[in-house]
């Protein structure tokens, strides 16, 4: 059959499903532009394909090419060029870009011709550290996350006149916390089975098979541990020690290059801990969070509510890294040895101080968060303008709070209208 033929119907078959579906308006903002290249990458299942069909359906005169298709299988990048010029349109959507071979130069070349170009990919082949590499500094990448929690209410159907508001949400919360803000569970019902299948995937074909990795048995050991123990401050002793009772041994050098691979498939991310030396915020120990709370229930043998709620909270700062580039996460520990959960920096300037607790009252915030960030400040030497806050389960309030001869003001907000008005 000829390519011209074959093409025309591939793109047709895009536009019809793509005017036959109703879309779901994620948060995520992006703006195209001629002069860069758009890149939208992610874990697995977090609804990059249906966030490049929204694009889409805003636009006109556009084409969109599936390149994970058996229809295209064998269709050179050329040809698939030279009908895209054809068709002269403004704006190109490519959904798994990787899957062709030298698709680098297909994107460039549109690029070149000034053609909007919006690509995504799977977090195995895509990531931003390859996207810097084949585009060369011609691309914004943007990172699709699951569900907010606002959109985790929207998807539900969350009514906000409630009568029973302050009950329901609270309920709601409880249920995002524990099942998480994957697409498919939040739309349909959440399932173990396909949440083990997606972690499975994210360790075999992510990391395992993408990484070329040999020992596939200590890989597990490894990745495991890290999930487990998510919310927890980790060096690369704790593992090593962690493998010895398991009679496996590994060097650090070994396991240091498995933790940054696995942070590569998004299962998780590590947290340095902030110091004004750069040495030190590149050294270990770090902290892990998951990319979604859901992948706790696979590991817990009793559910951490407090524990979900600090990976929520970090999961919407990483949110708007999208919004603000310059944005940077770290936790800090004071030479006391008190810990900050997280510390907001921008630029060369500190932000923000965050704790996080599951607390119903001021009774209840733990005093070594207070203690923490207050410290936090005289050591770090800030202005009372940078903001302290804890963010608790039910308990909302400011005040001026003493420790000997420390003291801050600190704002107390519940999880859910920090989510709200984030």
């Amino acid at each position: 059959m000829d390519v011209n033929v074959i093409l025309e119907s591939h793109v047709k078959d895009n536009k019809k499903f793509i005017d036959s579906i109703n879309i779901f308006e994620r948060e995520l903002r992006i703006k195209t532009t001629h002069n860069k290249i758009i890149s939208i990458i992610g874990p697995r299942r977090s609804g990059k394909t249906y966030y490049l069909y929204s694009m889409a359906k805003k636009c006109k005169n556009y084409l969109f090419f599936d390149f994970d298709s058996i229809i295209l299988k064998d269709i050179d990048i050329k040809e698939i060029f030279y009908y895209i010029m054809k068709n002269n349109v403004d704006v190109v959507f490519i959904d798994e870009v990787q899957e062709k071979e030298n698709w680098h130069l297909l994107v460039r070349s549109l690029h070149n011709k000034n053609i909007k170009v919006i690509v995504t990919g799977s977090s195995s082949k895509l990531l931003s550290k390859e996207i810097a590499t084949q585009l060369r500094g011609r691309t914004l990448s943007y990172t699709l996350l699951p569900f907010s929690f606002k959109e985790y209410l929207k998807v539900k159907k969350f009514n906000m006149e409630d009568p029973y508001f302050f009950k329901k949400i609270k309920d709601l919360l409880r249920d995002y916390l524990i099942k998480g803000g994957f697409p498919e569970f939040a739309i349909y019902s959440f399932s173990e089975k396909i949440l083990k299948e997606y972690v499975d995937l994210m360790f075999f074909r992510d990391f395992v098979e993408r990484k070329n990795i040999k020992n596939i048995k200590t890989a597990r050991f490894i990745f495991e541990f890290l999930l487990k123990n998510y919310g927890k401050e980790i060096s690369l002793k704790n593992i090593k020690d962690y493998l010895m009772t398991l009679n496996i041994d590994s060097n650090l050098k070994t396991i240091s290059n498995y933790l940054y691979e696995i942070e590569d498939t998004f299962v998780l991310f590590l947290v340095s801990r902030y110091s004004h030396k750069v040495h030190v915020k590149e050294s270990w120990p770090k902290k892990i969070y998951l990319v979604d709370t859901a992948i706790a229930k696979l590991f817990e043998i009793s559910e951490n509510i407090g524990k979900k709620i600090e990976n929520v909270v970090f999961i919407q700062l990483k949110r708007m890294e999208n919004l603000n580039p310059l944005q940077e996460i770290f936790y800090y520990k004071t030479k006391e040895g008190y810990e900050v959960d997280f510390l907001i920096k921008e630029s060369n300037k500190i932000k923000e101080l965050i704790q996080v607790c599951y607390a119903n009252s001021y009774e209840e915030v733990p005093r070594r968060e207070i203690r923490a960030l207050l410290h936090a400040k005289e050591e770090l030497k800030l202005s009372d303008n940078v903001p302290l806050t804890v963010i608790t389960w039910d308990y909302e309030g400011e005040k001026e709070v003493k420790w000997w001869r420390k003291k801050g003001k600190i704002r107390f907000v519940p999880l859910w209208k920090w989510l709200l008005n984030f």
